[in-house]
């Protein structure tokens, strides 16, 4: 059955070709990333993007956001892994605003804007999705003062990070938590108190991937962060495998986007800012209780499509389908 749907894809791919890849008909496309030598992982998923893209008649180049090279002439920007951007945002968002003036940007940077500070999340608890208890600090005093208010285990984090960078787990607030508190305060960024998932230690993290507002795939990803401090066994290591998400997983995701699209209304964004190109639901569900909303990737998700059978033409025929309608 699996031979039968994958074979399927590749004839559906192959016509495609056939009648567009020649002149490339829907135009050519910019995949984002981050610039060469940054630290942290490299994007092994640019290359079979690109492969799977031109199956849809797009073309597509690589482009690290560094490069200072003119995205004018591009049908879009498809931001794919700018994964050094924390360590660089306020230059990051001066070149996304440089970016929307030159060409279409994939996700919408007002709705990137929004979604890099992850002050996003008390909006859409606001809005009706449930997340964890999460108070957002700005002094010391104030980080102390949230911590001493959490029930059990506690997350310490900064509202503008990637991949759980200068992110703890801690016991309570002691001697370690309070110094990665003043860490990520004395970096200028400010300092959010979350509730620990009490289930996310035993692997319960689901990232539910959306293409155009359609259910692709789901991961389980393992734990990543050491009791007291720390990742787990010193480094980040993401160890991921497809699983299928239960019923209120899925719905409590789909609430995700929902509320998203209402944020883009009531803020006034762009037309189709609400509607993610692309989006990663991270969700777990708490031994007592319904699932609770870990955070909502719109901006840089790595979305695993290498784990998943069709994955790379799901997404190629999303960009596809999205790009026919931009100018």
């Amino acid at each position: 059955m699996a031979d039968t749907a994958n074979n399927a894809s590749s004839e559906h791919s192959q016509l495609v070709g056939e009648a567009e890849q020649a002149d490339y008909a829907r135009g050519t496309v910019a995949l984002i990333t981050q610039a060469k030598g940054a630290s942290g992982d490299v994007d092994v998923e640019l290359a079979p993007i690109r492969e799977a893209l031109r199956g849809y008649g797009v073309d597509a180049d690589i482009v690290e956001w560094t490069s200072g090279k003119s995205l004018r002439g591009y049908k879009a920007a498809i931001i794919r892994s700018p994964w050094d951007y924390p360590d660089r945002y306020t230059e990051f968002m001066a070149w996304l605003q440089k970016a929307r003036q030159e060409t279409n940007v994939l996700n919408h940077p007002d709705l990137i804007t929004w979604n890099s500070d992850k002050h996003y999340l008390e909006v859409l608890a606001d809005l009706g999705v449930n997340i964890p208890p999460t108070t957002y600090a700005r002094t010391l005093e104030e980080t102390q003062e949230a911590a001493a208010k959490v029930k059990g285990r506690l997350i310490i984090k900064p509202a503008v990070s990637a991949s759980s960078r200068n992110t703890g787990l801690f016991e309570n607030y002691g001697a370690e938590a309070q110094a990665l508190a003043e860490k990520i305060l004395s970096a200028g960024n400010t300092v959010i108190v979350q509730e620990a998932i009490d289930t996310v230690q035993d692997g319960a993290e689901r990232g539910i991937f959306f293409f155009n507002g359609e259910y692709s795939h789901t991961t389980r990803k393992a734990p990543v962060l050491e009791l007291g401090g720390g990742l787990y066994r010193g480094t980040y290591t993401e160890r991921i495998t497809i699983v299928e998400p239960s019923a209120a997983e899925l719905e409590l995701a789909r609430a995700t986007i929902r509320a998203i699209g209402m944020v883009s209304r009531q803020e006034n964004w762009a037309p189709t800012a609400g509607l993610p190109l692309y989006i990663r639901v991270d969700v777990a569900t708490p031994s007592s209780g319904k699932p609770q909303l870990i955070e909502a990737e719109a901006f840089e998700p790595e979305l695993y499509l290498r784990l998943v059978e069709g994955g790379f033409d799901r997404f190629a025929k999303a960009v596809a389908e999205r790009i026919e309608f931009l100018d």
